[in-house]
């Protein structure tokens, strides 16, 4: 089987856990013996194309002109759309298009309608659901429409939680029979990596000795709902003084954030790093005494997923995938979402019972080890990819 991949994030152009599953599912498909073409986004610092066996990689260049974002990404859906039919006959055609999200929607359903190949979609998160239902300015109104025809124009649809078929079915009109539920991954392998590295060198960067260290990533928008964490922490500071928080990430309400932490008189308190490396994400993960992911809206949570597979104790919101695949009491804390009170108590909580939570953490890693692997994604991916083939062979175009 053959498979054309469109995403607009790709190894080393990761902004989110739409990149990171891009990339790992990329991979692991051409371990099961499928072969992966990957079209994405590229830039004159990364190779245009890299092959590795079953996998091969062609990123188009990324300069555009349009100054808009929804401009831009149109451009670059026509650069790419002419780039894969000047190879589409010397690739040897592909049995199946794969589109992740709205950004390579285009050039994937135009592809669909010229060579007669099923198309299959991913949609790892909304534009109604990032502006939890606002949709008042012309470009969100474009996205959710751009979405839209996606969703209708695939064979079929892939989520990663019920939370999100249950959104799709809701706010896109989708049936329910349209729609395949499979689980995000994690590579764990990076938990042995620093099992013998001694890190309190490095934890030090962030907090001295004694004093606690409460790590949170993700990009710094709205939904991630940062600023619950900081509204939260005067309140922990209080029963656990000198305690450091590190957010780290990049986003639009970065400076905001900045100037919150400020207001509320914790500026020593709150680290905001920007981006960080995987390599010191995965430290901090291992170095701290709790991860928070305090999100308004959160189709999954790959990070979540991390932090459980280093044994971090995980306080999270109880929104979306989160919901589905923590526990409360038994793989993690769940706390309402926009409630930095409630925020508060728990951490802690967590911060105060250490040998309670260190149990519930212990049967977190256990949990990811066993359910959550990007092997088994892929599995599962096979199988949609194998249905729509099939079906695909019973039909006149």
């Amino acid at each position: 089987m053959k498979v054309l991949i469109l995403s607009w994030e790709y190894h080393p152009n990761i902004i989110g856990g739409m990149g990171i599953h891009v990339t790992e599912l990329a991979r692991n498909l051409a371990d099961l013996g499928v072969e992966i073409y990957v079209v994405t986004i590229g830039d004159r610092e990364t190779a245009l194309s890299e092959d590795d066996g079953l996998l091969h990689v062609r990123r188009v260049p990324s300069d555009t002109h349009a100054g808009d974002f929804y401009s831009n990404v149109l451009q670059a859906n026509s650069r790419m759309a002419a780039f894969v039919q000047e190879h589409w006959e010397e690739w040897g055609g592909f049995d199946l298009i794969h589109v992740h999200d709205w950004l390579t929607s285009f050039v994937g359903i135009a592809l669909k309608h010229r060579y007669r190949v099923p198309l299959l979609a991913t949609i790892h998160a909304t534009e109604k659901g990032r502006m939890r239902g606002n949709l008042q300015s012309p470009v969100s109104k474009m996205i959710h429409e751009a979405e839209w025809r996606l969703t209708f124009e695939a064979w079929r649809v892939i989520v990663c939680s019920e939370f999100m078929r249950n959104f799709l079915m809701q706010d896109l009109g989708l049936p329910a029979e349209k729609i395949d539920v499979i689980p995000n991954g994690i590579d764990i392998s990076f938990v042995e990596r620093y099992q013998d590295e001694n890190l309190d060198l490095f934890r030090y960067m962030y907090a001295p000795p004694g004093v606690k260290l409460v790590f949170s990533v993700g990009r710094v928008v709205h939904e991630k709902g940062f600023h619950v964490l900081v509204q939260a922490a005067p309140s922990v500071l209080e029963k656990h003084p000198g305690t450091k928080f590190v957010i780290s990430g990049k986003g639009e309400k970065l400076d905001e954030l900045r100037s919150l932490a400020w207001s509320m008189g914790i500026e020593n308190n709150v680290l905001f790093t920007g981006y960080i490396s995987e390599a010191d994400k995965h430290r901090l993960y291992l170095s701290s005494d709790m991860a928070v992911f305090p999100s308004l809206y959160e189709p999954f949570g790959i990070v979540a997923l991390e932090a459980m597979a280093a044994k971090t104790p995980v306080v999270a919101s109880k929104v979306g995938g989160l919901a589905e695949f923590i526990s409360h009491g038994e793989t993690g804390f769940l706390v309402p979402p926009g409630d930095p009170v409630t925020l508060a108590e728990t951490m802690d909580f967590v911060l105060s019972n250490e040998d309670a939570v260190a149990k519930v953490a212990e049967k977190a890693r256990r949990v990811v080890a066993e359910k959550y692997t990007w092997k088994g994604v892929a599995q599962e991916t096979v199988k949609v990819y194998q249905r729509i083939v099939e079906e695909r062979k019973k039909v006149n175009w």
